[in-house]
């Protein structure tokens, strides 16, 4: 077993494939507009990579922190504890790197228990809420990336997590950003339905932009209960209250 940076890009398509189903195009994009080699750890078994996980950078406190993305382990060696070095080898690289932690979003609410005992804790109560279109539309523009990540900064709760323009370069490849009155955010459009990735503003406005976007309903995450993502301290500092768009 070795852990080490990716040595060539094709079998981790292949692994990042058999592990969530994604389509080609999206795992082409991701290696395309968010991937980069060293912002990627692997454990390899005779050269073949077995266990992978990827980052973005984001900025809490003007320190890094690496937002944990795609982490996959090969059907035939799950159970064997490699998902657990990888981890605890990454945590260790990027703490000696001077991150002030990690952050990830659990795919499932049953892994949320799994990361606990990883030393995760949950932070950012967000839950899924269902709301309806309008009658009348409101006016909505596309922006470009940068632009939202600017606006979004300015918006941002005290002591959060802010992105960098490689994630939302990659978002920007199955979503849009958008800006209405007295609104920014990023959202996706699925048939008849609207994913808010993320939302900033009135949201008196949403059916009134569900209107506009063309859609029935939209699916967004607004403040709740339950913890939406997990937080690892690599600094001792505490951690962030506030972290969104995830990279679906």
């Amino acid at each position: 077993m070795t852990i080490d940076f990716p040595r060539s890009i094709q079998p981790l398509k292949a692994l990042w494939k058999q592990a969530f189903g994604d389509t080609d195009a999206f795992i082409d994009n991701f290696f395309q507009t968010g991937f980069a080699p060293q912002r990627c750890r692997c454990i390899y078994e005779n050269d073949k990579p077995v266990s992978v996980l990827y980052w973005f950078d984001c900025l809490w406190q003007n320190r890094p922190v690496a937002y944990l993305y795609a982490i996959a382990t090969d059907k035939q060696f799950r159970g064997q504890g490699y998902f657990r070095e990888l981890l605890e080898n990454t945590h260790a690289y990027l703490a000696g790197l001077g991150y002030a932690g990690a952050v990830l979003v659990p795919a499932e609410d049953s892994l949320f228990g799994m990361y606990e005992k990883l030393g995760y804790q949950g932070f950012c109560c967000l839950e899924p809420v269902t709301i309806s279109a309008g009658k009348i539309s409101v006016p909505v523009r596309t922006v470009a990336p940068v632009t939202f990540l600017q606006e979004r900064n300015a918006r941002l709760p005290e002591n959060a997590l802010q992105h960098q323009m490689p994630a939302l370069d990659f978002v920007h490849t199955y979503a849009q950003f958008y800006m209405a009155e007295n609104c920014i955010f990023c959202a996706a459009k699925e048939n008849s339905t609207i994913y808010f990735q993320e939302f900033f503003g009135d949201s008196a406005a949403l059916p009134g932009i569900i209107r506009a976007l063309g859609a029935e309903k939209c699916v967004i995450r607004l403040p709740g209960s339950r913890p939406f993502a997990m937080y690892y301290d690599l600094s001792e500092n505490g951690m962030p209250d506030y972290f969104n768009i995830p990279l679906d």
